[in-house]
């Protein structure tokens, strides 16, 4: 949480989403009790997420890939 304070981030006005392995060690030990925040626990999600930008991308460049 300081980490972002020190970037500029206001905790209590920006929504924060914490995402994979560390979302659920951010909730179960994060100092910061704020109404924005989000945790998404799934220790896969940032994989899901490339995957899915690899499809897009992939959509995108099939005619110029190979």
């Amino acid at each position: 949480y300081n980490t972002l304070k020190e970037h500029g981030y206001n905790l209590d006005v920006i929504p924060i989403v914490f995402v994979g392995g560390g979302a659920a060690v951010m909730r179960l030990f994060g100092s910061q009790a704020s109404g924005n925040f989000q945790y998404i626990e799934d220790i896969k999600a940032n994989a899901k997420g490339y995957e899915q930008l690899g499809r897009i991308f992939l959509a995108k460049h099939r005619n110029q890939i190979g």
